[in-house]
């Protein structure tokens, strides 16, 4: 009986193991569908997205460049008048005094500098006024120096002004037509702001001539924003040479073509990297809030000068006073009036701010007496 009943226990167990094996089986099967069926739809839904973006995305070609700039024109006429106050700190690799025994080799270990600069942008349509006062080293001498410059634009004559702690006085010219200071090349420490309101404006020369940018084929990511790319070429000097001067601009198409980034290279080794981060405003839009720009030396990646801005005060489309582009040179500047002709008139501000001319038979060398009032 035992064994009767142990021989009628087996079917059951066997059945009920059958059947448990087949539950598992069937629950393993649905699983598998389910998972198929969420991969399908997730490749499904990709694949919308992607046409999506195919489709919201502007072809690249001439209609794709014209949209960007009709985005920067549209920017411009909505922010007729700005002014936008920053301070940059600038870490600078200079070399040091004396080299240093303990480095293998014999080599000298450049010292880290430090520079603060306070930096305003006046813009009144075309008209403009900049100044930035600062700190500036002097290799020679191994030492900081306060530094000032100030230009200005109002609609006839182009100011500008330098006061360089090496030299013995601070000098300044007056011309006449649009000024012709090509900021890629030089003026750096405004470019930020002036791609950001005025890219296509010829008074701030950011030379973004839309005759001559090209859209390339690749894009970009800054942030995770992807990025269109603009091209502007400086030929080379001979056949089959790469470009002397490129520049690539960065922009955010999905933000009205904002300029987030510019990298520019000689013969195709990089030369100096500016990269603008914005916030948004109700009223105006996107607004910067600092930037970064990096010089690279000789050896490509390592930076031996880096500027880091902040923004601190945006005010768009304030009530601009005549006053900010009228320029009045203070006491001791020596002026080189262009206006008249090739050959500069000079003249001078005397210490009690009167003007006084300077002869043709003076020279600097006489720069002490002539400041003094009544000379």
């Amino acid at each position: 009986m035992n064994n009767s009943t142990i021989s009628d226990q087996r079917p059951d167990n066997f059945t009920s193991s059958w059947r448990t094996g087949t539950a598992s089986a069937a629950i393993s099967e649905i699983v598998r569908s389910s998972v198929v069926a969420i991969v399908v739809m997730l490749c499904l839904s990709l694949l919308r997205q992607c046409q999506a973006q195919e489709i919201e995305t502007p072809p690249k070609g001439p209609a794709h460049l014209n949209a960007v700039l009709d985005d920067w024109s549209r920017r411009e006429a909505a922010i007729p008048s700005l002014r936008i106050r920053w301070t940059r700190e600038e870490r600078l690799l200079a070399a040091p005094m004396e080299p240093d025994d303990a480095v293998e080799g014999g080599g000298a270990i450049p010292q880290v500098v430090e520079l603060t600069t306070a930096c305003e942008l006046v813009v009144d349509g075309d008209r403009f006024r900049y100044f930035r006062n600062g700190d500036r080293w002097i290799g020679k001498a191994h030492r900081l120096g306060v530094a000032e410059e100030a230009r200005a634009w109002d609609g006839e004559i182009y100011y500008s002004y330098y006061r360089d702690p090496t030299e013995k006085y601070p000098r300044g010219i007056i011309e006449a037509g649009p000024p012709v200071f090509d900021i890629f090349m030089h003026d750096v420490h405004s470019l930020a702001p002036k791609l950001a309101f005025r890219p296509l404006n010829s008074v701030f020369r950011t030379m973004l001539d839309p005759e001559r940018l090209r859209l390339a084929e690749r894009d970009e990511f800054v942030d995770d924003c992807q990025c269109a790319v603009l091209e502007l070429i400086q030929p080379a000097h001979g056949r089959g040479k790469p470009p002397r001067i490129r520049y690539e601009l960065w922009i955010d198409r999905a933000r009205a073509s904002l300029p987030l980034r510019l990298v520019a290279y000689r013969s195709e080794v990089p030369m100096s990297d500016l990269t603008i981060s914005y916030r948004h405003d109700d009223k105006v839009g996107w607004v910067p809030t600092g930037w970064s720009f990096r010089r690279f030396g000789h050896i490509p990646r390592r930076p031996p000068w880096t500027t880091l801005a902040v923004v601190k005060e945006f005010e768009a489309n304030p009530s601009i006073a005549e006053e900010p582009f009228h320029f009045d040179y203070p006491p001791g500047t020596m002026v080189g009036d262009k206006r008249a002709g090739t050959s500069p008139a000079f003249h001078v501000i005397r210490l009690d701010g009167t003007r006084r001319d300077v002869a043709r038979d003076e020279s600097s060398a006489d720069y002490d007496r002539l400041i003094q009032p009544g000379s």
